[in-house]
């Protein structure tokens, strides 16, 4: 303890000297504190929520225990009615403490940080100050031999208190440390869910992928393929390629209650919170969730992945925010979702051997098996499809058959047709192809919602929707839409309306989406008509999925996708310009099919 209270003293006379050194010069918003609240953390692991921080006690200090390794991991609980306003963290490991950075500092790499990442933060000799990150922040050094110091406050800064920044934010900003010696108690995962669809009331959504596992590559002379319904591998117990644990929950919130409105996105303590009084996804509304990690290739990725199909959502484009975390603590970025018009048709459509890249609402039959809850609540009066109409799984299977036929009369594992392709790969492409033009995806006749947080300022917004019953207003929609395009056949604007990946700060929307009307006697396969026993708006398979057929399949097998430059070829697949380069609706050349915020504008992984 008196360790702690020359600790006190330095610190008081350090904000003492400060502020008088520069009273000739400041403001009387810079003030020096009047005491100092100090924490002493006696044991490791701990896990607490710090004293509320607001204008009457705008700061306080810790003292962590002495060890060979800490982890230190800090979130922001809520924030006062200034959401701008931050907490800034100084750590020292000096003895005594000092808090001072001062105005030469440099980016810290080498001690430890995120799960993927390094650490946020500038450093100062034995001084940090920590940079928040959506509501998280951390610090680790695995070879600790000081004693380690903490000063959390509002306005602070070198120069003392500045109680300006503080006088006008109602309300405490609250803040959870974890400390830990063995590893972090929170951490971030880079990776985030993906969203398989939504209905009007009903969600798909699965985790991040858990374990990669490509299928194995066969060898001549036993060049033998997978059998349509493919023998799906057991998943094998490990450490998950981007968690910690395979025991996932998902967390799914209205997003007008959701910690992202006030930038909290990181924030295992934020999420948590209103997830406890707001939270989608509990018992009561969880229609499915699968046991243990599944393979499948959603996402255009192969390995095993958990899922959930959540129900009890409010119709009508209604936004969500979903997360999904492990028992160990690691939080993984949040995804965006919006739910369908009312009387959306569809049924949400798993994952099958068969197809295991297909994971959206498709215009199946519907299984009205009921889903109660475990007090005997209705959840929902139907279920989600996990078994194929008979008529589409012989048509399925009769076409990867004849494809497999046709494809070993090249000499596959002997022959070499590509540096970078094999015949496994053309026919893996070639199941995911047949598999989403015999199962549509639906559409939603919702425009992309004009008050996402995340739209563009400036979005060329290229959409088509055309009539499959009348072929003279379908070719005039086509026309316009080629016109529309044309205009906007500029190679450099569609590169920076396409990007590979969209980061944070930029908010750009996808195009589309680019739909067709079908009816119950028009689906795209005649021969399917009968399975089909409702209207629907088919959301068109991205041209990208047939292009990765054309792209990994030998050129002997004469497999070719529509030309852009076709009057009719937005009849069957989805894409804009007229520039091969981007706009397939590929990841890998340009605007992937969907984006993390919930807009789908063709079919594709």
């Amino acid at each position: 303890m008196l360790l702690s209270f020359i600790q006190i003293l330095l610190l008081y006379s350090y904000y003492i000297s400060t502020c008088a050194a520069q009273s000739a010069t400041s403001t009387s918003s810079i003030t020096a504190p009047s005491s100092i609240p100090t924490i002493t953390i006696p044991t490791l692991p701990s896990l607490l929520t710090l004293s509320p921080l607001n204008l009457s006690h705008p700061f306080l200090s810790l003292s962590l225990p002495q060890s060979d390794s800490l982890y230190v991991t800090l979130n922001l609980c809520s924030l006062s009615s200034n959401t701008s306003l931050l907490p800034t963290i100084r750590l020292s490991t000096a003895n005594p403490a000092s808090f001072i950075l001062g105005s030469r500092t440099s980016v810290d790499v080498t001690s430890g940080g995120f799960h993927s990442s390094p650490n946020k933060r500038s450093r100062s000799g034995t001084t940090w100050e920590l940079e928040w990150d959506k509501g998280f922040a951390n610090w680790t050094s695995s070879s600790l031999s000081a004693s380690v110091n903490l000063l959390i406050g509002l306005g602070l800064s070198d120069d003392g208190i500045d109680t300006s920044v503080i006088t006008n934010a109602d309300g405490n900003v609250v803040v959870q440390i974890g400390l830990s010696s063995q590893k972090p108690i929170h951490s971030l995962s880079p990776t985030f869910p993906l969203l398989g669809d939504t209905t009007s009331t009903t969600a798909l959504i699965f985790s991040p992928i858990l374990q990669y596992s490509p299928q194995i590559q066969p060898t001549y002379p036993n060049y033998t393929f997978p059998q349509a319904q493919l023998t799906l591998p057991s998943f094998s117990p490990s450490t998950p390629t981007n968690f910690s644990s395979t025991n996932m929950s998902l967390m799914l919130l209205p997003t007008n209650e959701s910690p992202t409105t006030q930038g909290l996105d990181h924030s295992s303590c934020a999420v948590r919170l209103v997830n406890d009084t707001k939270g989608i996804s509990t018992t009561n509304n969880i229609i499915f969730n699968s046991s243990e990690p599944t393979w499948m290739s959603v996402g255009g990725e192969k390995g095993f992945r958990v899922f959930w199909v959540v129900g009890g959502l409010t119709a009508g484009g209604t936004n969500y925010t979903a997360w999904v975390v492990d028992d160990q603590g690691m939080l993984s970025r949040p995804i965006w979702l919006t739910t369908k018009e009312d009387t959306f048709p569809c049924q949400l459509t798993l994952p099958t051997p068969l197809c295991p890249s297909i994971g959206y609402s498709s215009p199946l039959p519907i299984n009205s098996t009921a889903v109660t809850s475990p007090s005997g609540d209705l959840i929902s009066p139907t279920s989600p499809i996990s078994t194929l109409p008979q008529a589409i799984v012989d048509l399925v299977t009769s076409s990867l058959e004849a494809f497999s036929v046709s494809l070993t009369t090249t000499a596959c594992g002997r022959d070499q047709y590509s540096h970078v392709s094999t015949c496994l790969d053309c026919y893996t492409a070639y199941r995911d192809w047949v598999c989403r033009v015999t199962i549509p995806r639906c559409g939603s006749s919702l425009p992309i919602s004009s008050t996402s947080p995340f739209q563009s300022q400036n979005v060329i917004a290229l959409s088509s929707t055309t009539q499959g019953t009348d072929i003279q207003e379908r070719q005039n929609s086509e026309q316009d839409l080629r016109v529309e395009v044309r205009n906007y056949d500029d190679r450099n604007l569609l590169k920076q309306i396409e990007m590979k990946r969209i980061n944070d700060d930029e908010k750009v929307l996808p195009p589309g989406p680019f739909t067709i009307q079908r009816t119950s006697t028009s689906a795209r396969i005649p021969s399917l008509d009968p399975v089909y026993t409702y209207d629907y708006l088919e959301l068109l398979p991205c041209l990208s999925t047939c292009n990765a057929v054309d792209r990994a399949c030998p050129a002997v097998l004469l497999f070719r996708c529509p030309s852009r430059s076709v009057r009719t070829a937005n009849e069957s697949y989805a894409f804009y310009g007229h520039d091969n380069d981007v706009g397939d609706g590929s990841g890998v050349t340009g605007q992937s099919a969907s984006d993390r915020w919930g807009n789908v504008w063709c079919n594709g992984p």
